[in-house]
């Protein structure tokens, strides 16, 4: 299948899988509590937050697939960095995986993506562009935080292609400011020591209170560092905490990985297996 074939199907998927949405301006508990009485607990909650650097991020949460909505029960969240010129439907085939093992979800939109704030001619200064996608990492790490029916001491993050560099960035800046709320795991999707001048080699170093699964292709085309293989296998080399890899052969780059089940499966195991009590 061809890649703007791939990218079609992941788009038409996803709007049928997402057909339920809610907007809402207090907590998720507040929203689930005032529906509990008629079980009214909406598959995705659309929503938006600032960064600190004022740009408005888009972005979506998805509630657990079995919820007590009058509980006091804190659940464990992951938070989705999508690839460069996709947005945070990108995950919809793993959502509903990660919805079945109990997770909150919270998916974003990358400034310049999707629902997000937009500036011309943002594709002629990339770099400049990554450097600043931090923040909308750390906005939605400390949105997820101050959520009551977040469980602060189990949020994980995905990353895909340049939402790889952004997760590797958050978790090294996060883990060396905090030693009570580090990222507890992290899926990278094609990762690379080097994406347009933007290098992870020192972060990477940086994450080892973080568990880390690197999923690759031995035939990524992707033109970074010779080839993202390459590239991520010396990455996971750096890596010092708890690690492990998925190795694919002929798949592609980035998004054309996330609807294999393997990839599925190995991501959302690696995630359990972390959570801490």
């Amino acid at each position: 299948m061809g890649f703007k074939k791939a990218i079609l199907a992941i788009s038409i998927s996803a709007l049928s899988l997402l057909s339920i949405t809610s907007a809402h301006s207090g907590t998720l508990r507040d929203y689930i509590n005032a529906n509990a009485k008629r079980r009214l607990v909406p598959i995705e909650k659309k929503i938006f937050f600032s960064t600190k650097d004022k740009v408005s991020i888009g972005a979506s949460i998805f509630y657990p697939e079995e919820i007590d909505p009058l509980s006091e029960k804190k659940y464990p969240a992951v938070i989705l960095f999508h690839t460069w010129k996709m947005n945070r439907y990108d995950w919809a085939h793993i959502i509903p995986q990660l919805r079945k093992d109990g997770f909150i979800v919270l998916a974003i939109d990358l400034r310049n993506h999707g629902s997000s704030d937009f500036k011309k001619g943002w594709g002629k200064r990339l770099r400049f562009h990554l450097t600043k996608m931090i923040n909308d990492a750390e906005a939605a790490y400390h949105y997820a935080l101050d959520d009551p029916l977040v469980d602060d001491n189990n949020i994980s993050v995905m990353g895909s292609s340049i939402g790889a560099i952004i997760a590797i960035k958050l978790c090294a800046k996060i883990n060396s400011i905090s030693n009570e709320n580090p990222i507890k795991s992290a899926v990278l999707v094609s990762p690379a020591k080097n994406y347009f001048g933007v290098t992870t080699s020192v972060s990477i170093q940086r994450c080892k209170k973080t568990a880390m699964l690197f999923v690759m292709d031995k035939h990524d085309p992707s033109p970074t560092d010779n080839t993202i293989y390459k590239s991520g296998m010396a990455l996971y080399k750096l890596a010092k905490g708890a690690k492990d890899t998925l190795i694919f052969d002929g798949i592609g780059h980035g998004t054309l990985m996330m609807d294999k089940e393997k990839f599925i499966m190995k991501s959302t195991s690696w995630i359990k297996e972390h959570i801490t009590n």
